[in-house]
Formats: structure tokens, C-alpha cells, sequence
């Protein structure tokens, strides 16, 4: 009964915890720094999420002038990643002050500040997100229309950490945690709690419940590759049939 998807889908839209005072103030400058790496904890977590940047380009076959739109691209950071460069890249993100600065802007066709006003008349090859799906208040609608703006056979890639298992917690508890600790005093329990609206299996539950096929690989770690709560990203992906 725990992974029955219709369980998941009765949660959803979600609602955020409030935060307080004292991160509403830092809130921009904490997300910039972590999606830049500025610190050693954020240094630390930029490298390890070099593995989901790297598998969603691995795992997709390039098509000839294909189409690709990623999901809350944030600061641009996935384009170095992105080799094809006859490939038309969209996004979707809503914060103009994440990439506004970014060298990166013109590799895009186009930027959208939301997934909702792109006609489904727009078909993609693909759609991915990294590090995104897990911050998503009603994420069964973005499933959906995802789902919409992508052509028959196309792939929906996500790279998420395995946020509600045991490796996760810990990676975040005594990395990050401890160094933004000693910078400001404060508890980043509170973000996590506020951002991760979503974990790992109700992600995995409802993009196999929407698209009717998803494969899974875990961020390797040596002798416990693709084992539950010994992973601290994973990367799924269905195709649109």
C-alpha cells in the first residue's frame, strides 16, 4: 500500500512549511551560493551532483536538430554539460535573478518562467530536470504537462537526491549542515524541510504511475551501487509512448 501511486496523488497540491524571518532574509543569497558552489559545504555538493549533470547527457542518444527543454534550470549550470550543440535548448525558470548574469544565456532559444504557458502545440525530445522534482508543490500536474510537450518516444530525464533515505540524511546532516552552521548559526534542517516537499518514492511512484514504464540507477558508490539508503542521488527516466 505504501507505494500505491493514488496514495501519492492525494497529497498533492502540496503546501510548504513557513520560513522564518532570519532565512527570508538570506534566502537569495543561500540558494545562489549552493547552486555556485561558494563554501566548502556547497563545494562539496556541487561536485558530487557533477554525476546527475553528467548521466542525463549519457543516457539520451542525440537525434539530429532535437529539442530539449530542461526543467528549473536555475543558474545555466547543466549547459557545460551539453555537448550537442545543434541541439535547441529551451528552459523553464520562474527567478530571472538565478541566470540573469550567466555566460551561459546564449546557448538558449528560449526561457520561459513557467511550464504552463509553453503550447503543447511545442513538441520536445526530450524534458529534464536535475535537482528540481523534489521542490515541486503539485507534481502530478508538471508530470502531465511534461508528459504533453514531449513527442511519441520522447525520454523524461530526472537527476533528484534520495531524499527519505538513510545516505542523504546523513550526506546533508554532516556536510552542508555543519559548515552553514559555523557560517550562520543556523539550521539547515529548516531549508531542507521547506525546499524537499517531495522524496525519492513518491518521485518514482508517480512518473511510473504517469508514463507506464521508468528505469532507475543510483549515484554509484563502490560494492553498494543501486542499494536503498546507501545512495545520495538517483536518475530516473520514462519514455513517452
Amino acid at each position: 500500500m505504501k507505494n500505491n501511486p493514488l496514495i501519492h496523488i492525494e497529497k498533492f497540491p502540496k503546501k510548504r512549511n513557513e520560513l522564518s524571518n532570519e532565512f527570508k532574509d538570506i534566502y537569495q543569497k543561500i540558494y545562489l551560493d549552493n547552486r555556485e558552489g561558494v563554501g566548502l559545504g556547497n563545494k562539496i555538493s556541487q561536485l558530487s551532483e557533477g554525476w546527475a549533470h553528467k548521466i542525463i547527457e549519457k543516457k539520451y542518444n542525440f537525434i539530429q536538430n532535437s529539442k530539449c527543454l530542461e526543467i528549473g534550470a536555475g543558474n545555466l549550470n547543466h549547459i557545460p554539460y551539453n555537448t550537442n550543440f545543434n541541439e535547441q535548448y529551451d528552459i523553464v525558470e520562474p527567478e530571472k535573478w538565478f541566470y540573469q548574469d550567466s555566460p551561459n544565456l546564449k546557448r538558449l532559444n528560449n526561457i520561459y518562467s513557467n511550464i504552463y504557458s509553453i503550447s503543447s502545440n511545442l513538441k520536445y525530445d526530450r524534458i529534464f530536470s536535475i535537482m528540481v522534482l523534489e521542490h515541486i508543490l503539485d507534481l502530478p500536474d508538471l508530470i502531465k504537462k511534461s508528459i504533453s510537450l514531449l513527442k511519441r518516444g520522447g525520454l523524461f530525464q530526472v537527476a533528484i537526491p534520495c531524499e527519505g533515505e538513510l545516505a542523504w540524511y546523513l550526506a546533508w546532516r554532516l556536510g552542508t549542515s555543519s559548515t552553514f552552521w559555523l557560517k550562520y548559526k543556523k539550521n539547515w534542517g529548516e531549508m531542507i524541510r521547506y525546499e524537499h516537499v517531495n522524496n525519492l518514492e513518491e518521485i518514482q511512484s508517480l512518473i511510473n504511475y504517469y508514463f507506464g514504464n521508468i528505469k532507475i540507477i543510483r549515484s554509484p558508490i563502490p560494492f553498494l551501487l543501486n542499494k536503498k539508503h546507501f545512495s545520495f542521488y538517483a536518475y530516473l527516466e520514462a519514455i513517452k509512448y
